[in-house]
């Protein structure tokens, strides 16, 4: 998923939920990666979500990632894998 925040902007965290209903084979990624860009061709990789295994219970995960230091890009890319379903209903890219 690629996100065009408009302009570039100067961006300190990126934030995303993913619902885990293992009744239903739908889990947080195994894995999830942040990369950024001023043009939408040439991706920098800034980060990767952290994860925990949230077990059977049926919950909405908060996934994120701060920044070392804010970086100014225009395009923010998550790249998500891992997972019969993988459901994210909520992705935030704080300025």
């Amino acid at each position: 998923m690629v996100i065009d925040l408009g302009s570039q902007k100067l961006m300190q965290q990126v934030t995303a939920n993913f619902l885990n209903n293992p009744q239903y084979y739908m889990y947080p990624p195994g894995t999830a990666t942040v990369w950024i860009s001023n043009d939408a061709m040439n991706y920098t990789k800034v980060g990767s979500l952290d994860s925990d295994n949230p077990g059977a219970e049926l919950c909405t995960c908060k996934r994120y990632v701060t920044l070392k230091a804010p970086i100014q890009a225009r395009y923010v890319k998550l790249i998500v894998a891992g997972g019969a379903w993988i459901f994210v209903d909520e992705i935030e890219v704080r300025i």
